[in-house]
């Protein structure tokens, strides 16, 4: 291998090892408020960028930065400072809030999947795949209508009656 060769792949490694890093950082502060009062915990905080940067200092992030949500994150990602959040599973996302599970988060991918009819592996789906602007949309919104908690029907009867709405 040749020096300039080395050197490209030194900064590739570099760059990806960045990337996780930034990754991590958003995850461990989506992770990182107790579920009850909604804080920061400085202790959940420390525990999981010390387990997930194994011991590294992210330099963009503060000792106890401002708790972020999966909107948050979405948001982050498609700026040009965040793209590497791009690649973070949906499912992943999910799990690290307070209160979820890998079931409740895998059924949330499930049912973008069904909606939006894409035969896709849950494990590929990333939040660049929902963000992509080629689904014009279909993808996001799924994803809300996933998030929105289910009530009771629209009406009684539904759906084997008609609306006392419709004309």
């Amino acid at each position: 291998m040749t020096g300039a060769a080395v050197d490209t792949q030194a900064g590739l490694n570099a760059a990806a090892r960045a990337a996780a890093r930034c990754r991590a950082g958003w995850l461990a502060r989506v992770k990182i408020t107790d579920p009850e009062s909604g804080k920061i915990v400085p202790e959940l905080f420390e525990a999981e960028m010390a387990k997930v940067l194994q011991g590294q200092v992210l330099p963009v992030m503060p000792a106890q930065p401002e708790p972020a949500t999966v909107a948050d994150v979405l948001r982050a990602a498609g700026t040009k400072e965040y793209r590497p959040l791009l690649r973070i599973r949906l499912g992943m996302l999910l799990r690290y809030q307070p209160g979820w599970g890998k079931g409740k988060a895998e059924a949330v991918v499930d049912h973008v999947l069904s909606v939006t009819g894409a035969k896709l592996d849950r494990r590929l789906v990333n939040v660049g795949w929902l963000l992509d602007p080629r689904a014009g949309g279909r993808r996001y919104t799924a994803w809300l209508d996933a998030l929105e908690p289910k009530k009771d029907p629209p009406w009684s009867g539904f759906p084997h009656t008609r609306s006392c709405s419709v004309d």
